[in-house]
């Protein structure tokens, strides 16, 4: 006789997912990150090696990771570019406590998680605003720099 057993796999969502979500998926994102950065520096030592042996001289800045720093208007519209994303999810999220399913409506975290974003891209479009008006000289001499290179 063919009997068919029964789990109860609400553990798996009470458990497994949390612990999944808090402690395996930061471990991975920090050994990634650190397998990434050791990968660069073994690419470079390996160029090192490779330039002292035919003799070619090294720049001595070669091993630094000074990024071109960004201008203010660049650091400005990243500001307008987080506020959009973050208000869209926080409308998304608003939405989809309104109009969803059972599961995801009844929830209390998806709607207060979707206000928290959506506060906070709004945060984000008014220092936009704000820092294009107080800023407007430094991107104006900005600019004419550009313009002359």
């Amino acid at each position: 006789m063919n009997t068919v057993l029964m789990v109860n796999t609400a553990w798996m969502e009470d458990f497994l997912l949390p612990v999944f979500i808090c402690v395996v998926l930061p471990c991975v994102i920090v050994w990634l990150t650190s397998k990434t950065r050791r990968h660069e520096l073994d690419r470079k030592t390996e160029l090192a090696l490779k330039a002292i042996d035919s003799g070619a001289q090294i720049d001595p800045n070669f091993f630094s990771k000074a990024a071109p720093a960004k201008t203010v208007k660049e650091k400005i519209f990243g500001r307008l570019t987080t506020g959009c994303t973050l208000s869209a999810l926080g409308l998304a999220l608003f939405g989809v406590a309104l109009f969803g399913k059972d599961a995801i409506t009844s929830s209390f975290y998806v709607p207060l998680g979707g206000g928290i974003l959506l506060l906070l891209g709004i945060a984000f479009i008014v220092t936009y605003f704000i820092g294009r008006k107080q800023f407007a000289a430094e991107i104006a001499a900005e600019e004419a720099k550009i313009g002359k290179e």
